[in-house]
């Protein structure tokens, strides 16, 4: 599916080829923040109730949840909460 003219499209090669290597990589690092905390947004606006961990445990799951068994994500979220909840109880995190 295309949703920009063929024009359009080779100014957005044209965009791209023109920018540095530290430019590429600043636009696409800011891309994935961006798109991340949209995703983070959306957890929370579906699940107001939840935690900091419970919002990065839905990420997670969102990115990564059909890559695995249930079984295994689960362990891998067990994981991660015990991480980070051990973490808040070192350093004071945010994240519990």
């Amino acid at each position: 599916m295309r949703d920009v003219t063929p024009e359009w499209e080779q100014r957005q090669i044209d965009f791209f080829n023109n920018l540095t290597q530290e430019e590429r990589v600043r636009l696409f690092v800011q891309t994935i923040q961006d798109v991340r905390e949209t995703v983070e947004r959306s957890i929370r606006i579906a699940h107001p109730e939840y935690s900091e961990i419970d919002v990065l445990l839905a990420v997670v799951d969102r990115y990564h949840g059909n890559e695995f068994t249930p079984e295994k994500m689960a362990g891998i979220k067990a994981s991660i909460r015990e991480y980070h909840e051990n973490k808040a109880k070192i350093e004071g995190s945010p994240l519990s």
